[in-house]
């Protein structure tokens, strides 16, 4: 589950900042619209598995405290491994020079910070002490509230993914 939430909820994101700066620029913005629908599936993805982690933590009863204890070192090596191959795609992606209010070194600064804050809210401690605050705060906070995107009714898409599903359950089912 921890891995899950590791991969879930750091790899992807410096490709997310990344499509949502050339939106700013007023470049690609469909690209910005569709990656915004998978940035919240996978912002759901890590609520679901930080619950997950918080439940079996807290209720002794589930029987997991030992396994927690004796898996920390392991969590904290999985977010390392996601954190590590994000930087190295910033790396390569800035490789040649700089995107417009996006560099190499904000956006791995970004990415030690996603990750204190992922892993604060399971409660573990952070990895990276320096990094105390969210250097692309501000213009990226709106493309993960998909309640403050304006659009005309013409141009909206479905957001739900749910479309005539029968979801009751019987006993016989």
């Amino acid at each position: 589950i921890n891995s899950v939430n590791a991969l879930e909820g750091i790899r992807f994101y410096v490709s997310f900042a990344c499509s949502w700066a050339f939106a700013e620029l007023k470049k690609m913005e469909g690209n910005a619209k569709i990656i915004k629908f998978i940035s919240r599936d996978e912002n759901l993805h890590v609520a679901i598995t930080q619950n997950i982690i918080k439940y079996l933590t807290e209720n002794k009863e589930e029987g997991f405290q030992d396994i927690i204890k004796k898996s920390e070192d392991k969590v904290y090596e999985a977010y390392k491994i996601a954190v590590e191959a994000e930087k190295d795609w910033a790396n390569y992606l800035f490789s040649k020079g700089n995107l417009v209010g996006l560099t190499n070194d904000s956006l791995n600064t970004y990415i030690e910070w996603l990750c204190n804050n992922r892993l604060q809210s399971i409660g573990y401690k952070k990895l990276y002490p320096n990094a105390k605050n969210n250097p692309l705060a501000g213009w990226l906070d709106s493309y993960y509230d998909s309640k403050k995107l304006q659009v005309a009714p013409q141009e909206t898409e479905l957001s739900s993914y749910v479309k005539g599903v029968d979801n009751t359950i019987t006993e016989n089912a």
